[in-house]
């Protein structure tokens, strides 16, 4: 009895042994099969991206050669700079995008904490998206809802670089003649100092099938069928957008249909900055518009404002107000004819006279009403979507308290005086013609030692500013 007991004992052992083992195998098999994933992936990237870094290259080189021969022809030569131009920022593109990935994989990218505005990042991603959109004859729309915190601290590059991927993407993937929308929404948080913020970015484009959506977020992948094997780029966009979300503590989502387009959405919490905050003398706003997620966006963006505000759907409205609460500014939408605005505002100046007239317009109004404003003595103007510190900004310049020099904004580095270091000879000459065509100059030395030394015997304002060449 005793032995059969010890056999027992001994069989267990021995299938737990075996069941280890098990173990054992399977994950090995699962790591084989990832490595072998991940080797083709990197095979097949690899075969991409010869065939997408020759393109631009030899796009370069052929131009490059072709204007050699047209040095006499400025329109020619003029156009194959253009291309040139366009070739390269590609190129740099794609290769930013492969080192971006090394290092995010390799843990080198840490978040920098920085103040940052959301009217300037929307601004800064309107003007490349812009323009990416009209050469595809694309609609792109903006929509910024109910904002209450627009100072935060983040890192700008990284928080910007979401934007930049996911709307790049959706220009890429969207056909000629498409609609691409961002939306940028303030959403409701329970962590105290912080504020949380929904980035949706959706398009009529090609779409994607469901097989691939769940893949969309790894390096190296990329949808291609008959339609969109053409379109260039890394397959790292994706990735590298979702490292950067989590390495934010943030989510990423996404919907798509082929032909129908896709949507994708971006919770983000970042820290308010408390210490940023837009100032003006202006204590008592008047908002006139009939639309009501304006007012709600408005009454949002004023929310923790020191000013006070009120609404009215129609002048009428506006004019009995001002008899009761006299204020300092006025918001005006959607008076987009000659005649009613000119007739809204001779209403108001009459209960008014010194308040501020802030016209607040959609992007595709701007350029056509510039001089119906000046002529209807409207003093400012400010595009939607509506952030405080450009109401603030508009007020301020229609005060006069805040003058802007173009001429001077120009030429800011005229007459300033550079010490470089700068090891490849090439892009010292380039250095050297950038400064000399804004009016400044620079001193170039091959390494850092070598500055280094040389910065002993620099006097006091011999030189404005140091630009080192920093791997």
């Amino acid at each position: 009895q005793e032995a059969i007991l010890v056999e027992r004992e001994n069989t267990k052992k021995l299938e737990a042994v075996n069941e280890e083992l098990r173990q054992a195998k399977l994950v090995a098999d699962e790591a084989v099969q990832e490595a072998q994933t991940a080797n083709r992936a990197k095979t097949e990237f690899l075969a991409n991206m010869s065939h997408d870094i020759r393109t631009p290259m030899n796009a370069i080189v052929g131009l490059t050669k072709l204007m050699e021969h047209e040095k006499n022809d400025p329109e020619k030569l003029d156009a194959y700079i253009k291309k040139v131009q366009t070739s390269s920022r590609y190129l740099l593109g794609l290769i930013n995008d492969i080192l971006d990935m090394s290092r995010i994989e390799s843990g080198g990218v840490k978040l920098n904490r920085e103040s940052i505005s959301l009217a300037e990042l929307v601004e800064q991603v309107d003007n490349i998206i812009r323009q990416q959109a009209q050469e595809h004859q694309q609609t792109f729309i903006i929509r910024a809802n109910e904002i209450t915190h627009e100072m935060l601290i983040a890192d700008s590059v990284r928080f910007r670089q979401v934007f930049i991927n996911l709307l790049s993407n959706a220009v890429k993937y969207t056909p000629n003649g498409g609609t691409i929308t961002l939306e940028l929404k303030e959403l409701p948080c329970a962590v105290i100092g912080h504020a949380a913020f929904r980035i949706a970015v959706s398009d009529t484009g090609y779409g994607m099938a469901p097989e691939f959506v769940e893949h969309i977020f790894e390096p190296f992948t990329r949808f291609e069928n008959s339609t969109t094997n053409k379109i260039q780029g890394t397959g790292l966009g994706m990735a590298i957008t979702k490292s950067i979300v989590d390495m934010n503590g943030g989510s990423i989502r996404i919907q798509s249909e082929l032909g129908k387009g896709s949507r994708f959405e971006v919770d983000l919490t970042f820290e308010i900055d408390k210490e940023a905050k837009p100032e003006t003398e202006i204590k008592s706003v008047l908002l006139i518009t009939r639309e009501e997620q304006l007012i709600r966006n408005v009454k949002a963006a004023f929310k923790e404002s020191d000013m006070e505000l009120s609404a009215a759907a129609s002048v009428e409205q506006a004019q009995t107000l001002l008899e009761e609460h006299p204020v300092q500014a006025i918001v005006l939408n959607g008076f987009t004819k000659k005649e009613a605005l000119s007739d809204a505002v001779r209403r108001l100046r009459e209960k008014t006279a010194e308040g501020t007239l802030i016209f607040c317009c959609d992007y595709t109004q701007s350029d056509a009403l510039r001089n119906t404003l000046a002529e209807c003595g409207v003093n400012g103007k400010i595009l939607r979507p509506f952030f405080m510190v450009n109401f603030v900004r508009a007020v301020n310049q229609a005060k006069g308290e805040t003058k802007q020099n173009t001429a001077e904004t120009e030429n800011s580095l005229r007459g300033m005086r550079f010490l470089c270091a700068e090891d490849n000879a090439l892009n010292a000459e380039i250095l050297e013609a950038i400064m000399d065509m804004q009016g400044a100059s620079c001193v170039v030395y091959p390494n850092g030692a070598e500055l280094v030394k040389a910065f002993a015997d620099v006097k006091p304002d011999d030189f404005d500013a140091i630009l080192m060449d920093v791997q």
